[in-house]
């Protein structure tokens, strides 16, 4: 089973001498990291455009979706703040997120 939120929005930059595409400013960003354990499966979904005048702002998030291993979606999570990554354990009962920051930044979430 494959899940797809949407298509990229993207134009050709295809020319004589190579095959290309550029991803246009309209371009919506989907999953931006992924952990999984025995349980679930864990997606932090940007779903932001590019911002010129911040050019990471798309690359963190808030929203971590889970899925089953069958390709269900089971839950939405909003974190408190915006991170760079997640980690799940392997118990299933933790939900660690990784702040790019002076110093790093770890959180740690209860998972239900």
């Amino acid at each position: 089973k494959s899940v797809h939120s949407w298509m990229p929005d993207f134009s050709d930059q295809t020319d004589g001498n190579s095959i290309g595409v550029a991803f246009k400013a309209t371009n919506t960003y989907g999953y931006i990291d992924i952990t999984v354990n025995d349980e679930n499966i864990y997606l932090l979904l940007s779903g932001k455009q590019r911002n010129p005048k911040d050019r990471y702002s798309h690359r963190v998030s808030n929203k971590v979706v889970i899925y089953n291993w069958n390709g269900d979606k089971e839950d939405e999570i909003i974190l408190d703040n915006e991170v760079n990554a997640i980690e799940v354990s392997s118990d299933n009962q933790y939900l660690i997120t990784y702040i790019n920051a002076e110093p790093p930044l770890f959180f740690q979430y209860t998972l239900q």
